[in-house]
Protein backbone atom coordinates (compact mmCIF):
# COMPACT_ATOMS: atom_id res chain seq x y z
CA UNK A 1 0.00 0.00 0.00
CA UNK A 2 1.16 3.43 -0.79
CA UNK A 3 0.74 5.18 2.05
CA UNK A 4 1.25 8.78 0.84
CA UNK A 5 -1.14 8.27 -2.10
CA UNK A 6 -3.84 6.43 0.36
CA UNK A 7 -3.64 9.78 2.51
CA UNK A 8 -3.36 12.47 -0.56
CA UNK A 9 -7.04 10.36 -1.39
CA UNK A 10 -8.67 10.60 1.47
CA UNK A 11 -11.46 12.69 2.72
CA UNK A 12 -9.75 15.20 4.81
CA UNK A 13 -13.73 17.35 5.65
CA UNK A 14 -14.66 13.44 7.28
CA UNK A 15 -11.23 13.16 8.93
CA UNK A 16 -11.42 16.02 10.52
CA UNK A 17 -14.95 15.80 11.36
CA UNK A 18 -14.41 12.50 12.96
CA UNK A 19 -11.60 13.98 14.61
CA UNK A 20 -13.73 17.12 16.03
CA UNK A 21 -16.95 14.26 17.29
CA UNK A 22 -14.27 12.80 19.99
CA UNK A 23 -15.00 16.40 21.46
CA UNK A 24 -18.94 16.08 20.72
CA UNK A 25 -18.74 12.83 22.55
CA UNK A 26 -16.11 13.59 25.59
CA UNK A 27 -18.01 16.51 26.18
CA UNK A 28 -21.37 14.86 26.69
CA UNK A 29 -19.97 11.77 28.85
CA UNK A 30 -17.84 13.60 31.04
CA UNK A 31 -20.85 15.90 31.61
CA UNK A 32 -21.68 15.92 35.03
CA UNK A 33 -24.79 15.19 34.55
CA UNK A 34 -24.42 12.24 32.70
CA UNK A 35 -21.18 10.32 33.85
CA UNK A 36 -18.61 13.35 35.11
CA UNK A 37 -19.28 13.66 38.38
CA UNK A 38 -19.14 9.70 38.77
CA UNK A 39 -15.79 9.38 37.09
CA UNK A 40 -14.27 12.57 39.09
CA UNK A 41 -15.14 10.90 42.35
CA UNK A 42 -13.86 6.91 41.02
CA UNK A 43 -10.41 9.21 40.10
CA UNK A 44 -10.65 10.56 43.37
CA UNK A 45 -11.18 14.84 41.58
CA UNK A 46 -12.75 17.34 44.01
CA UNK A 47 -15.24 19.49 42.98
CA UNK A 48 -12.66 22.42 42.13
CA UNK A 49 -10.26 20.23 40.58
CA UNK A 50 -13.02 18.71 38.49
CA UNK A 51 -14.22 22.43 37.45
CA UNK A 52 -10.79 23.71 36.86
CA UNK A 53 -9.26 24.02 33.37
CA UNK A 54 -5.52 24.68 34.31
CA UNK A 55 -3.13 22.71 31.95
CA UNK A 56 -6.05 22.03 30.02
CA UNK A 57 -4.97 23.23 26.93
CA UNK A 58 -2.45 21.27 26.37
CA UNK A 59 -4.82 17.91 27.09
CA UNK A 60 -6.82 19.60 23.99
CA UNK A 61 -4.32 20.27 21.88
CA UNK A 62 -2.19 16.77 22.15
CA UNK A 63 -6.10 15.45 21.83
CA UNK A 64 -7.05 17.27 18.70
CA UNK A 65 -3.76 16.20 16.94
CA UNK A 66 -3.99 12.67 17.79
CA UNK A 67 -7.73 12.19 16.48
CA UNK A 68 -6.60 13.85 13.34
CA UNK A 69 -3.94 11.04 12.88
CA UNK A 70 -6.09 8.36 14.22
CA UNK A 71 -9.25 8.91 11.65
CA UNK A 72 -6.54 9.43 9.05
CA UNK A 73 -5.03 6.17 9.67
CA UNK A 74 -8.65 4.36 10.36
CA UNK A 75 -9.53 6.15 7.17
CA UNK A 76 -6.54 4.92 4.89
CA UNK A 77 -6.71 1.25 6.60
CA UNK A 78 -10.79 1.69 5.52
CA UNK A 79 -9.63 2.45 1.35
CA UNK A 80 -6.74 0.20 1.88
CA UNK A 81 -9.32 -2.89 2.51
CA UNK A 82 -12.16 -1.92 0.20
CA UNK A 83 -14.74 -1.10 3.59
CA UNK A 84 -18.07 0.71 1.86
CA UNK A 85 -21.07 1.86 3.73
CA UNK A 86 -22.41 2.28 6.77
CA UNK A 87 -22.31 -2.05 7.30
CA UNK A 88 -18.73 -2.59 6.19
CA UNK A 89 -17.93 0.35 8.54
CA UNK A 90 -19.84 -0.95 11.29
CA UNK A 91 -17.87 -3.95 10.93
CA UNK A 92 -14.83 -2.87 10.44
CA UNK A 93 -14.62 -0.70 13.85
CA UNK A 94 -16.05 -3.36 15.56
CA UNK A 95 -12.83 -5.76 13.97
CA UNK A 96 -10.16 -2.94 14.77
CA UNK A 97 -11.92 -1.97 18.18
CA UNK A 98 -11.99 -5.19 19.75
CA UNK A 99 -8.01 -5.95 18.33
CA UNK A 100 -6.70 -3.39 19.40
CA UNK A 101 -8.34 -0.87 21.74
CA UNK A 102 -10.20 -3.26 23.58
CA UNK A 103 -7.04 -5.58 23.59
CA UNK A 104 -4.98 -2.74 24.70
CA UNK A 105 -7.21 -1.93 28.02
CA UNK A 106 -7.33 -4.92 29.14
CA UNK A 107 -3.27 -4.70 28.92
CA UNK A 108 -2.96 -1.40 30.54
CA UNK A 109 -5.47 -2.08 33.04
CA UNK A 110 -3.43 -5.30 33.89
CA UNK A 111 -0.73 -3.33 35.17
Amino acid sequence: MDWGSALGDLNWWAVFGAALSTFVVGSIWYAKSVFGAKWAKLVGLSEKQFASSDGMTEVFVMTGITSVIAAAIMGALMMATGTTGWVDGLIFGAVVGFGFRFTTHVMHNGF
